[in-house]
């Protein structure tokens, strides 16, 4: 078996688990269904408070990213002269949230509008912002990535949109054939790990984030483990997880390791117990860039060492949060959001079944910018698409929503891109009965 043939772990199988095999807490998704079309609940995500800007995280489990985002937050802040009340004032918070967030991780901060908050006062080129806004990133990935009905198909595609690039142009980037794209975002068949590996080179996306390493098991429909299962798991199955998390392949384990794949499948089948003598357990462990003191080298260590073996709670709890992807990190992520302005729209939207061309004019409109202005931003004629005379494709709509300051990770966009997508079929299913 190699790894291009990877199934579920937990009885996921090829792409058909995509859509099933996450496994999220209900309670904490931004999004819920109506009909055809997913838009933003009103409610509040995970642990939110009413001022909808801050939440704890259940089980007292902090991804160890964000604990370093209040490190770079305070020594930022403390270097350029910025008080606690200065960036939560911006916020809408109390000082004392920024406080604790910088010393424990918690409340969790949504870190995208703490950047901003503290760019009002800080240089957007510091470095420590410059990391900081890297996590941001990477929390809205998995927050996007992990919406109900984000299958690995569209999560390729959102991937490839936040480039606002087209199916040929983004095929080229990613040395991959037109045809052979289309066909991995409508998923009539998955990528090869090394083809998934250059796409996400290619993107936005920081190869080694949690987002790619979850954009990784969606592609065989595998669950991310829980800490229950790295406690029992045997040292093979943690090998063929984090391998697969890493994107690699058994051949390029085994280039690394010093061993044939066929050596490297056997391992993780459990055919040979205790697969690595010392050195090669080192390499393992540089190979996967974890530190010698972490939680999650302490436990690859142990399943090493006593084969069978059950890890304590704690290097289980402190493991789970480091820097590769565990189930319970999913218990983290937070809804998005929304303004009270874009709420508003949100629903206006629904309840008049507004076009995509009725929402740009209305959202253009609220900006203050006139046909001219806009057509001046986005390079589209005045009038061509708010006059609903054609449906523009899915590059089109990222690249329009622009000026209007939806990012790909928006609601509005998300709601605008099902709804156009959902009329496009329509509009070719008449066209076209047969």
């Amino acid at each position: 078996m190699t790894c291009e043939d990877d199934r579920g772990m937990n009885g996921g199988s090829g792409l058909q688990g995509s859509e099933k095999g996450i496994q999220l807490p209900v309670i904490r998704t931004s999004l819920q269904p109506t009909g055809d079309i997913f838009i933003p609940s009103v409610s509040r995500g995970v642990g939110e408070t009413q001022e909808g800007n801050v939440g704890s995280i259940g089980l007292g489990l902090i991804p160890i990213e964000t604990k370093r985002a209040g490190r770079l937050l305070q020594q930022s802040r403390m270097r350029h002269g910025v008080s606690p009340s200065d960036i939560a004032s911006r916020l809408g918070i109390r000082a004392s949230d920024i406080h604790t967030f910088e010393d424990e991780g918690s409340p969790m901060l949504d870190l995208r509008r703490t950047v901003r908050a503290a760019t009002v006062f800080i240089d957007e080129a510091d470095e420590n912002m410059v990391e900081l806004e890297n996590i941001a990133q990477g929390q809205e990935w998995m927050r996007t990535f992990t919406h109900p009905y984000m299958t690995f198909g569209r999560s390729l595609t959102y991937m490839r949109l936040a480039e606002k690039m087209k199916k040929i142009d983004f095929a080229r980037r990613a040395h991959v054939g037109v045809t052979s794209l289309s066909e991995y975002e409508a998923e009539v068949k998955p990528p090869q790990l090394s083809t998934l590996q250059r796409m996400i080179e290619s993107s936005v996306l920081d190869p080694r984030s949690k987002a790619a390493q979850l954009l990784r098991l969606k592609r065989g429909g595998i669950d991310p483990m829980t800490s229950e299962k790295l406690k029992e798991c045997t040292l093979g199955e943690l090998i063929r997880y984090l391998r697969i998390l890493n994107g690699a392949n058994h051949e390029e384990l085994g280039s690394a390791l010093g061993y044939r794949q066929d050596s490297i499948s056997r391992f993780e089948l459990g055919v040979v117990k205790n697969p690595f003598v010392n050195h090669t357990l080192d390499l393992f462990i540089d190979w996967l860039n974890l530190p010698a003191e972490s939680a999650l080298t302490q436990a690859i260590r142990q399943k090493s060492q006593n084969y069978g073996i059950t890890l304590s709670d704690e290097i289980i709890q402190d493991a789970v949060m480091d820097q590769y992807l565990f189930q319970e990190h999913l218990q983290t992520i937070t809804a998005y959001i929304l303004s009270p302005q874009d709420t508003s729209l949100l629903k206006q939207m629904e309840q008049q079944g507004m076009t995509f061309g009725e929402t740009l004019k209305l959202t253009r409109e609220r900006r203050g910018l006139s046909q001219s202005q806009f057509a001046g931003m986005t390079g589209y004629s005045r009038g061509h698409i708010e006059g609903g005379r054609n449906i523009p494709e899915d590059y089109a709509i990222a690249r329009l929503l622009v000026p209007l300051e939806y990012d790909i990770h928006h609601p509005i966009t998300h709601y605008l891109l099902n709804y156009t997508e959902k009329a496009r079929a329509e509009k070719e299913h008449k066209e076209r009965p047969w």
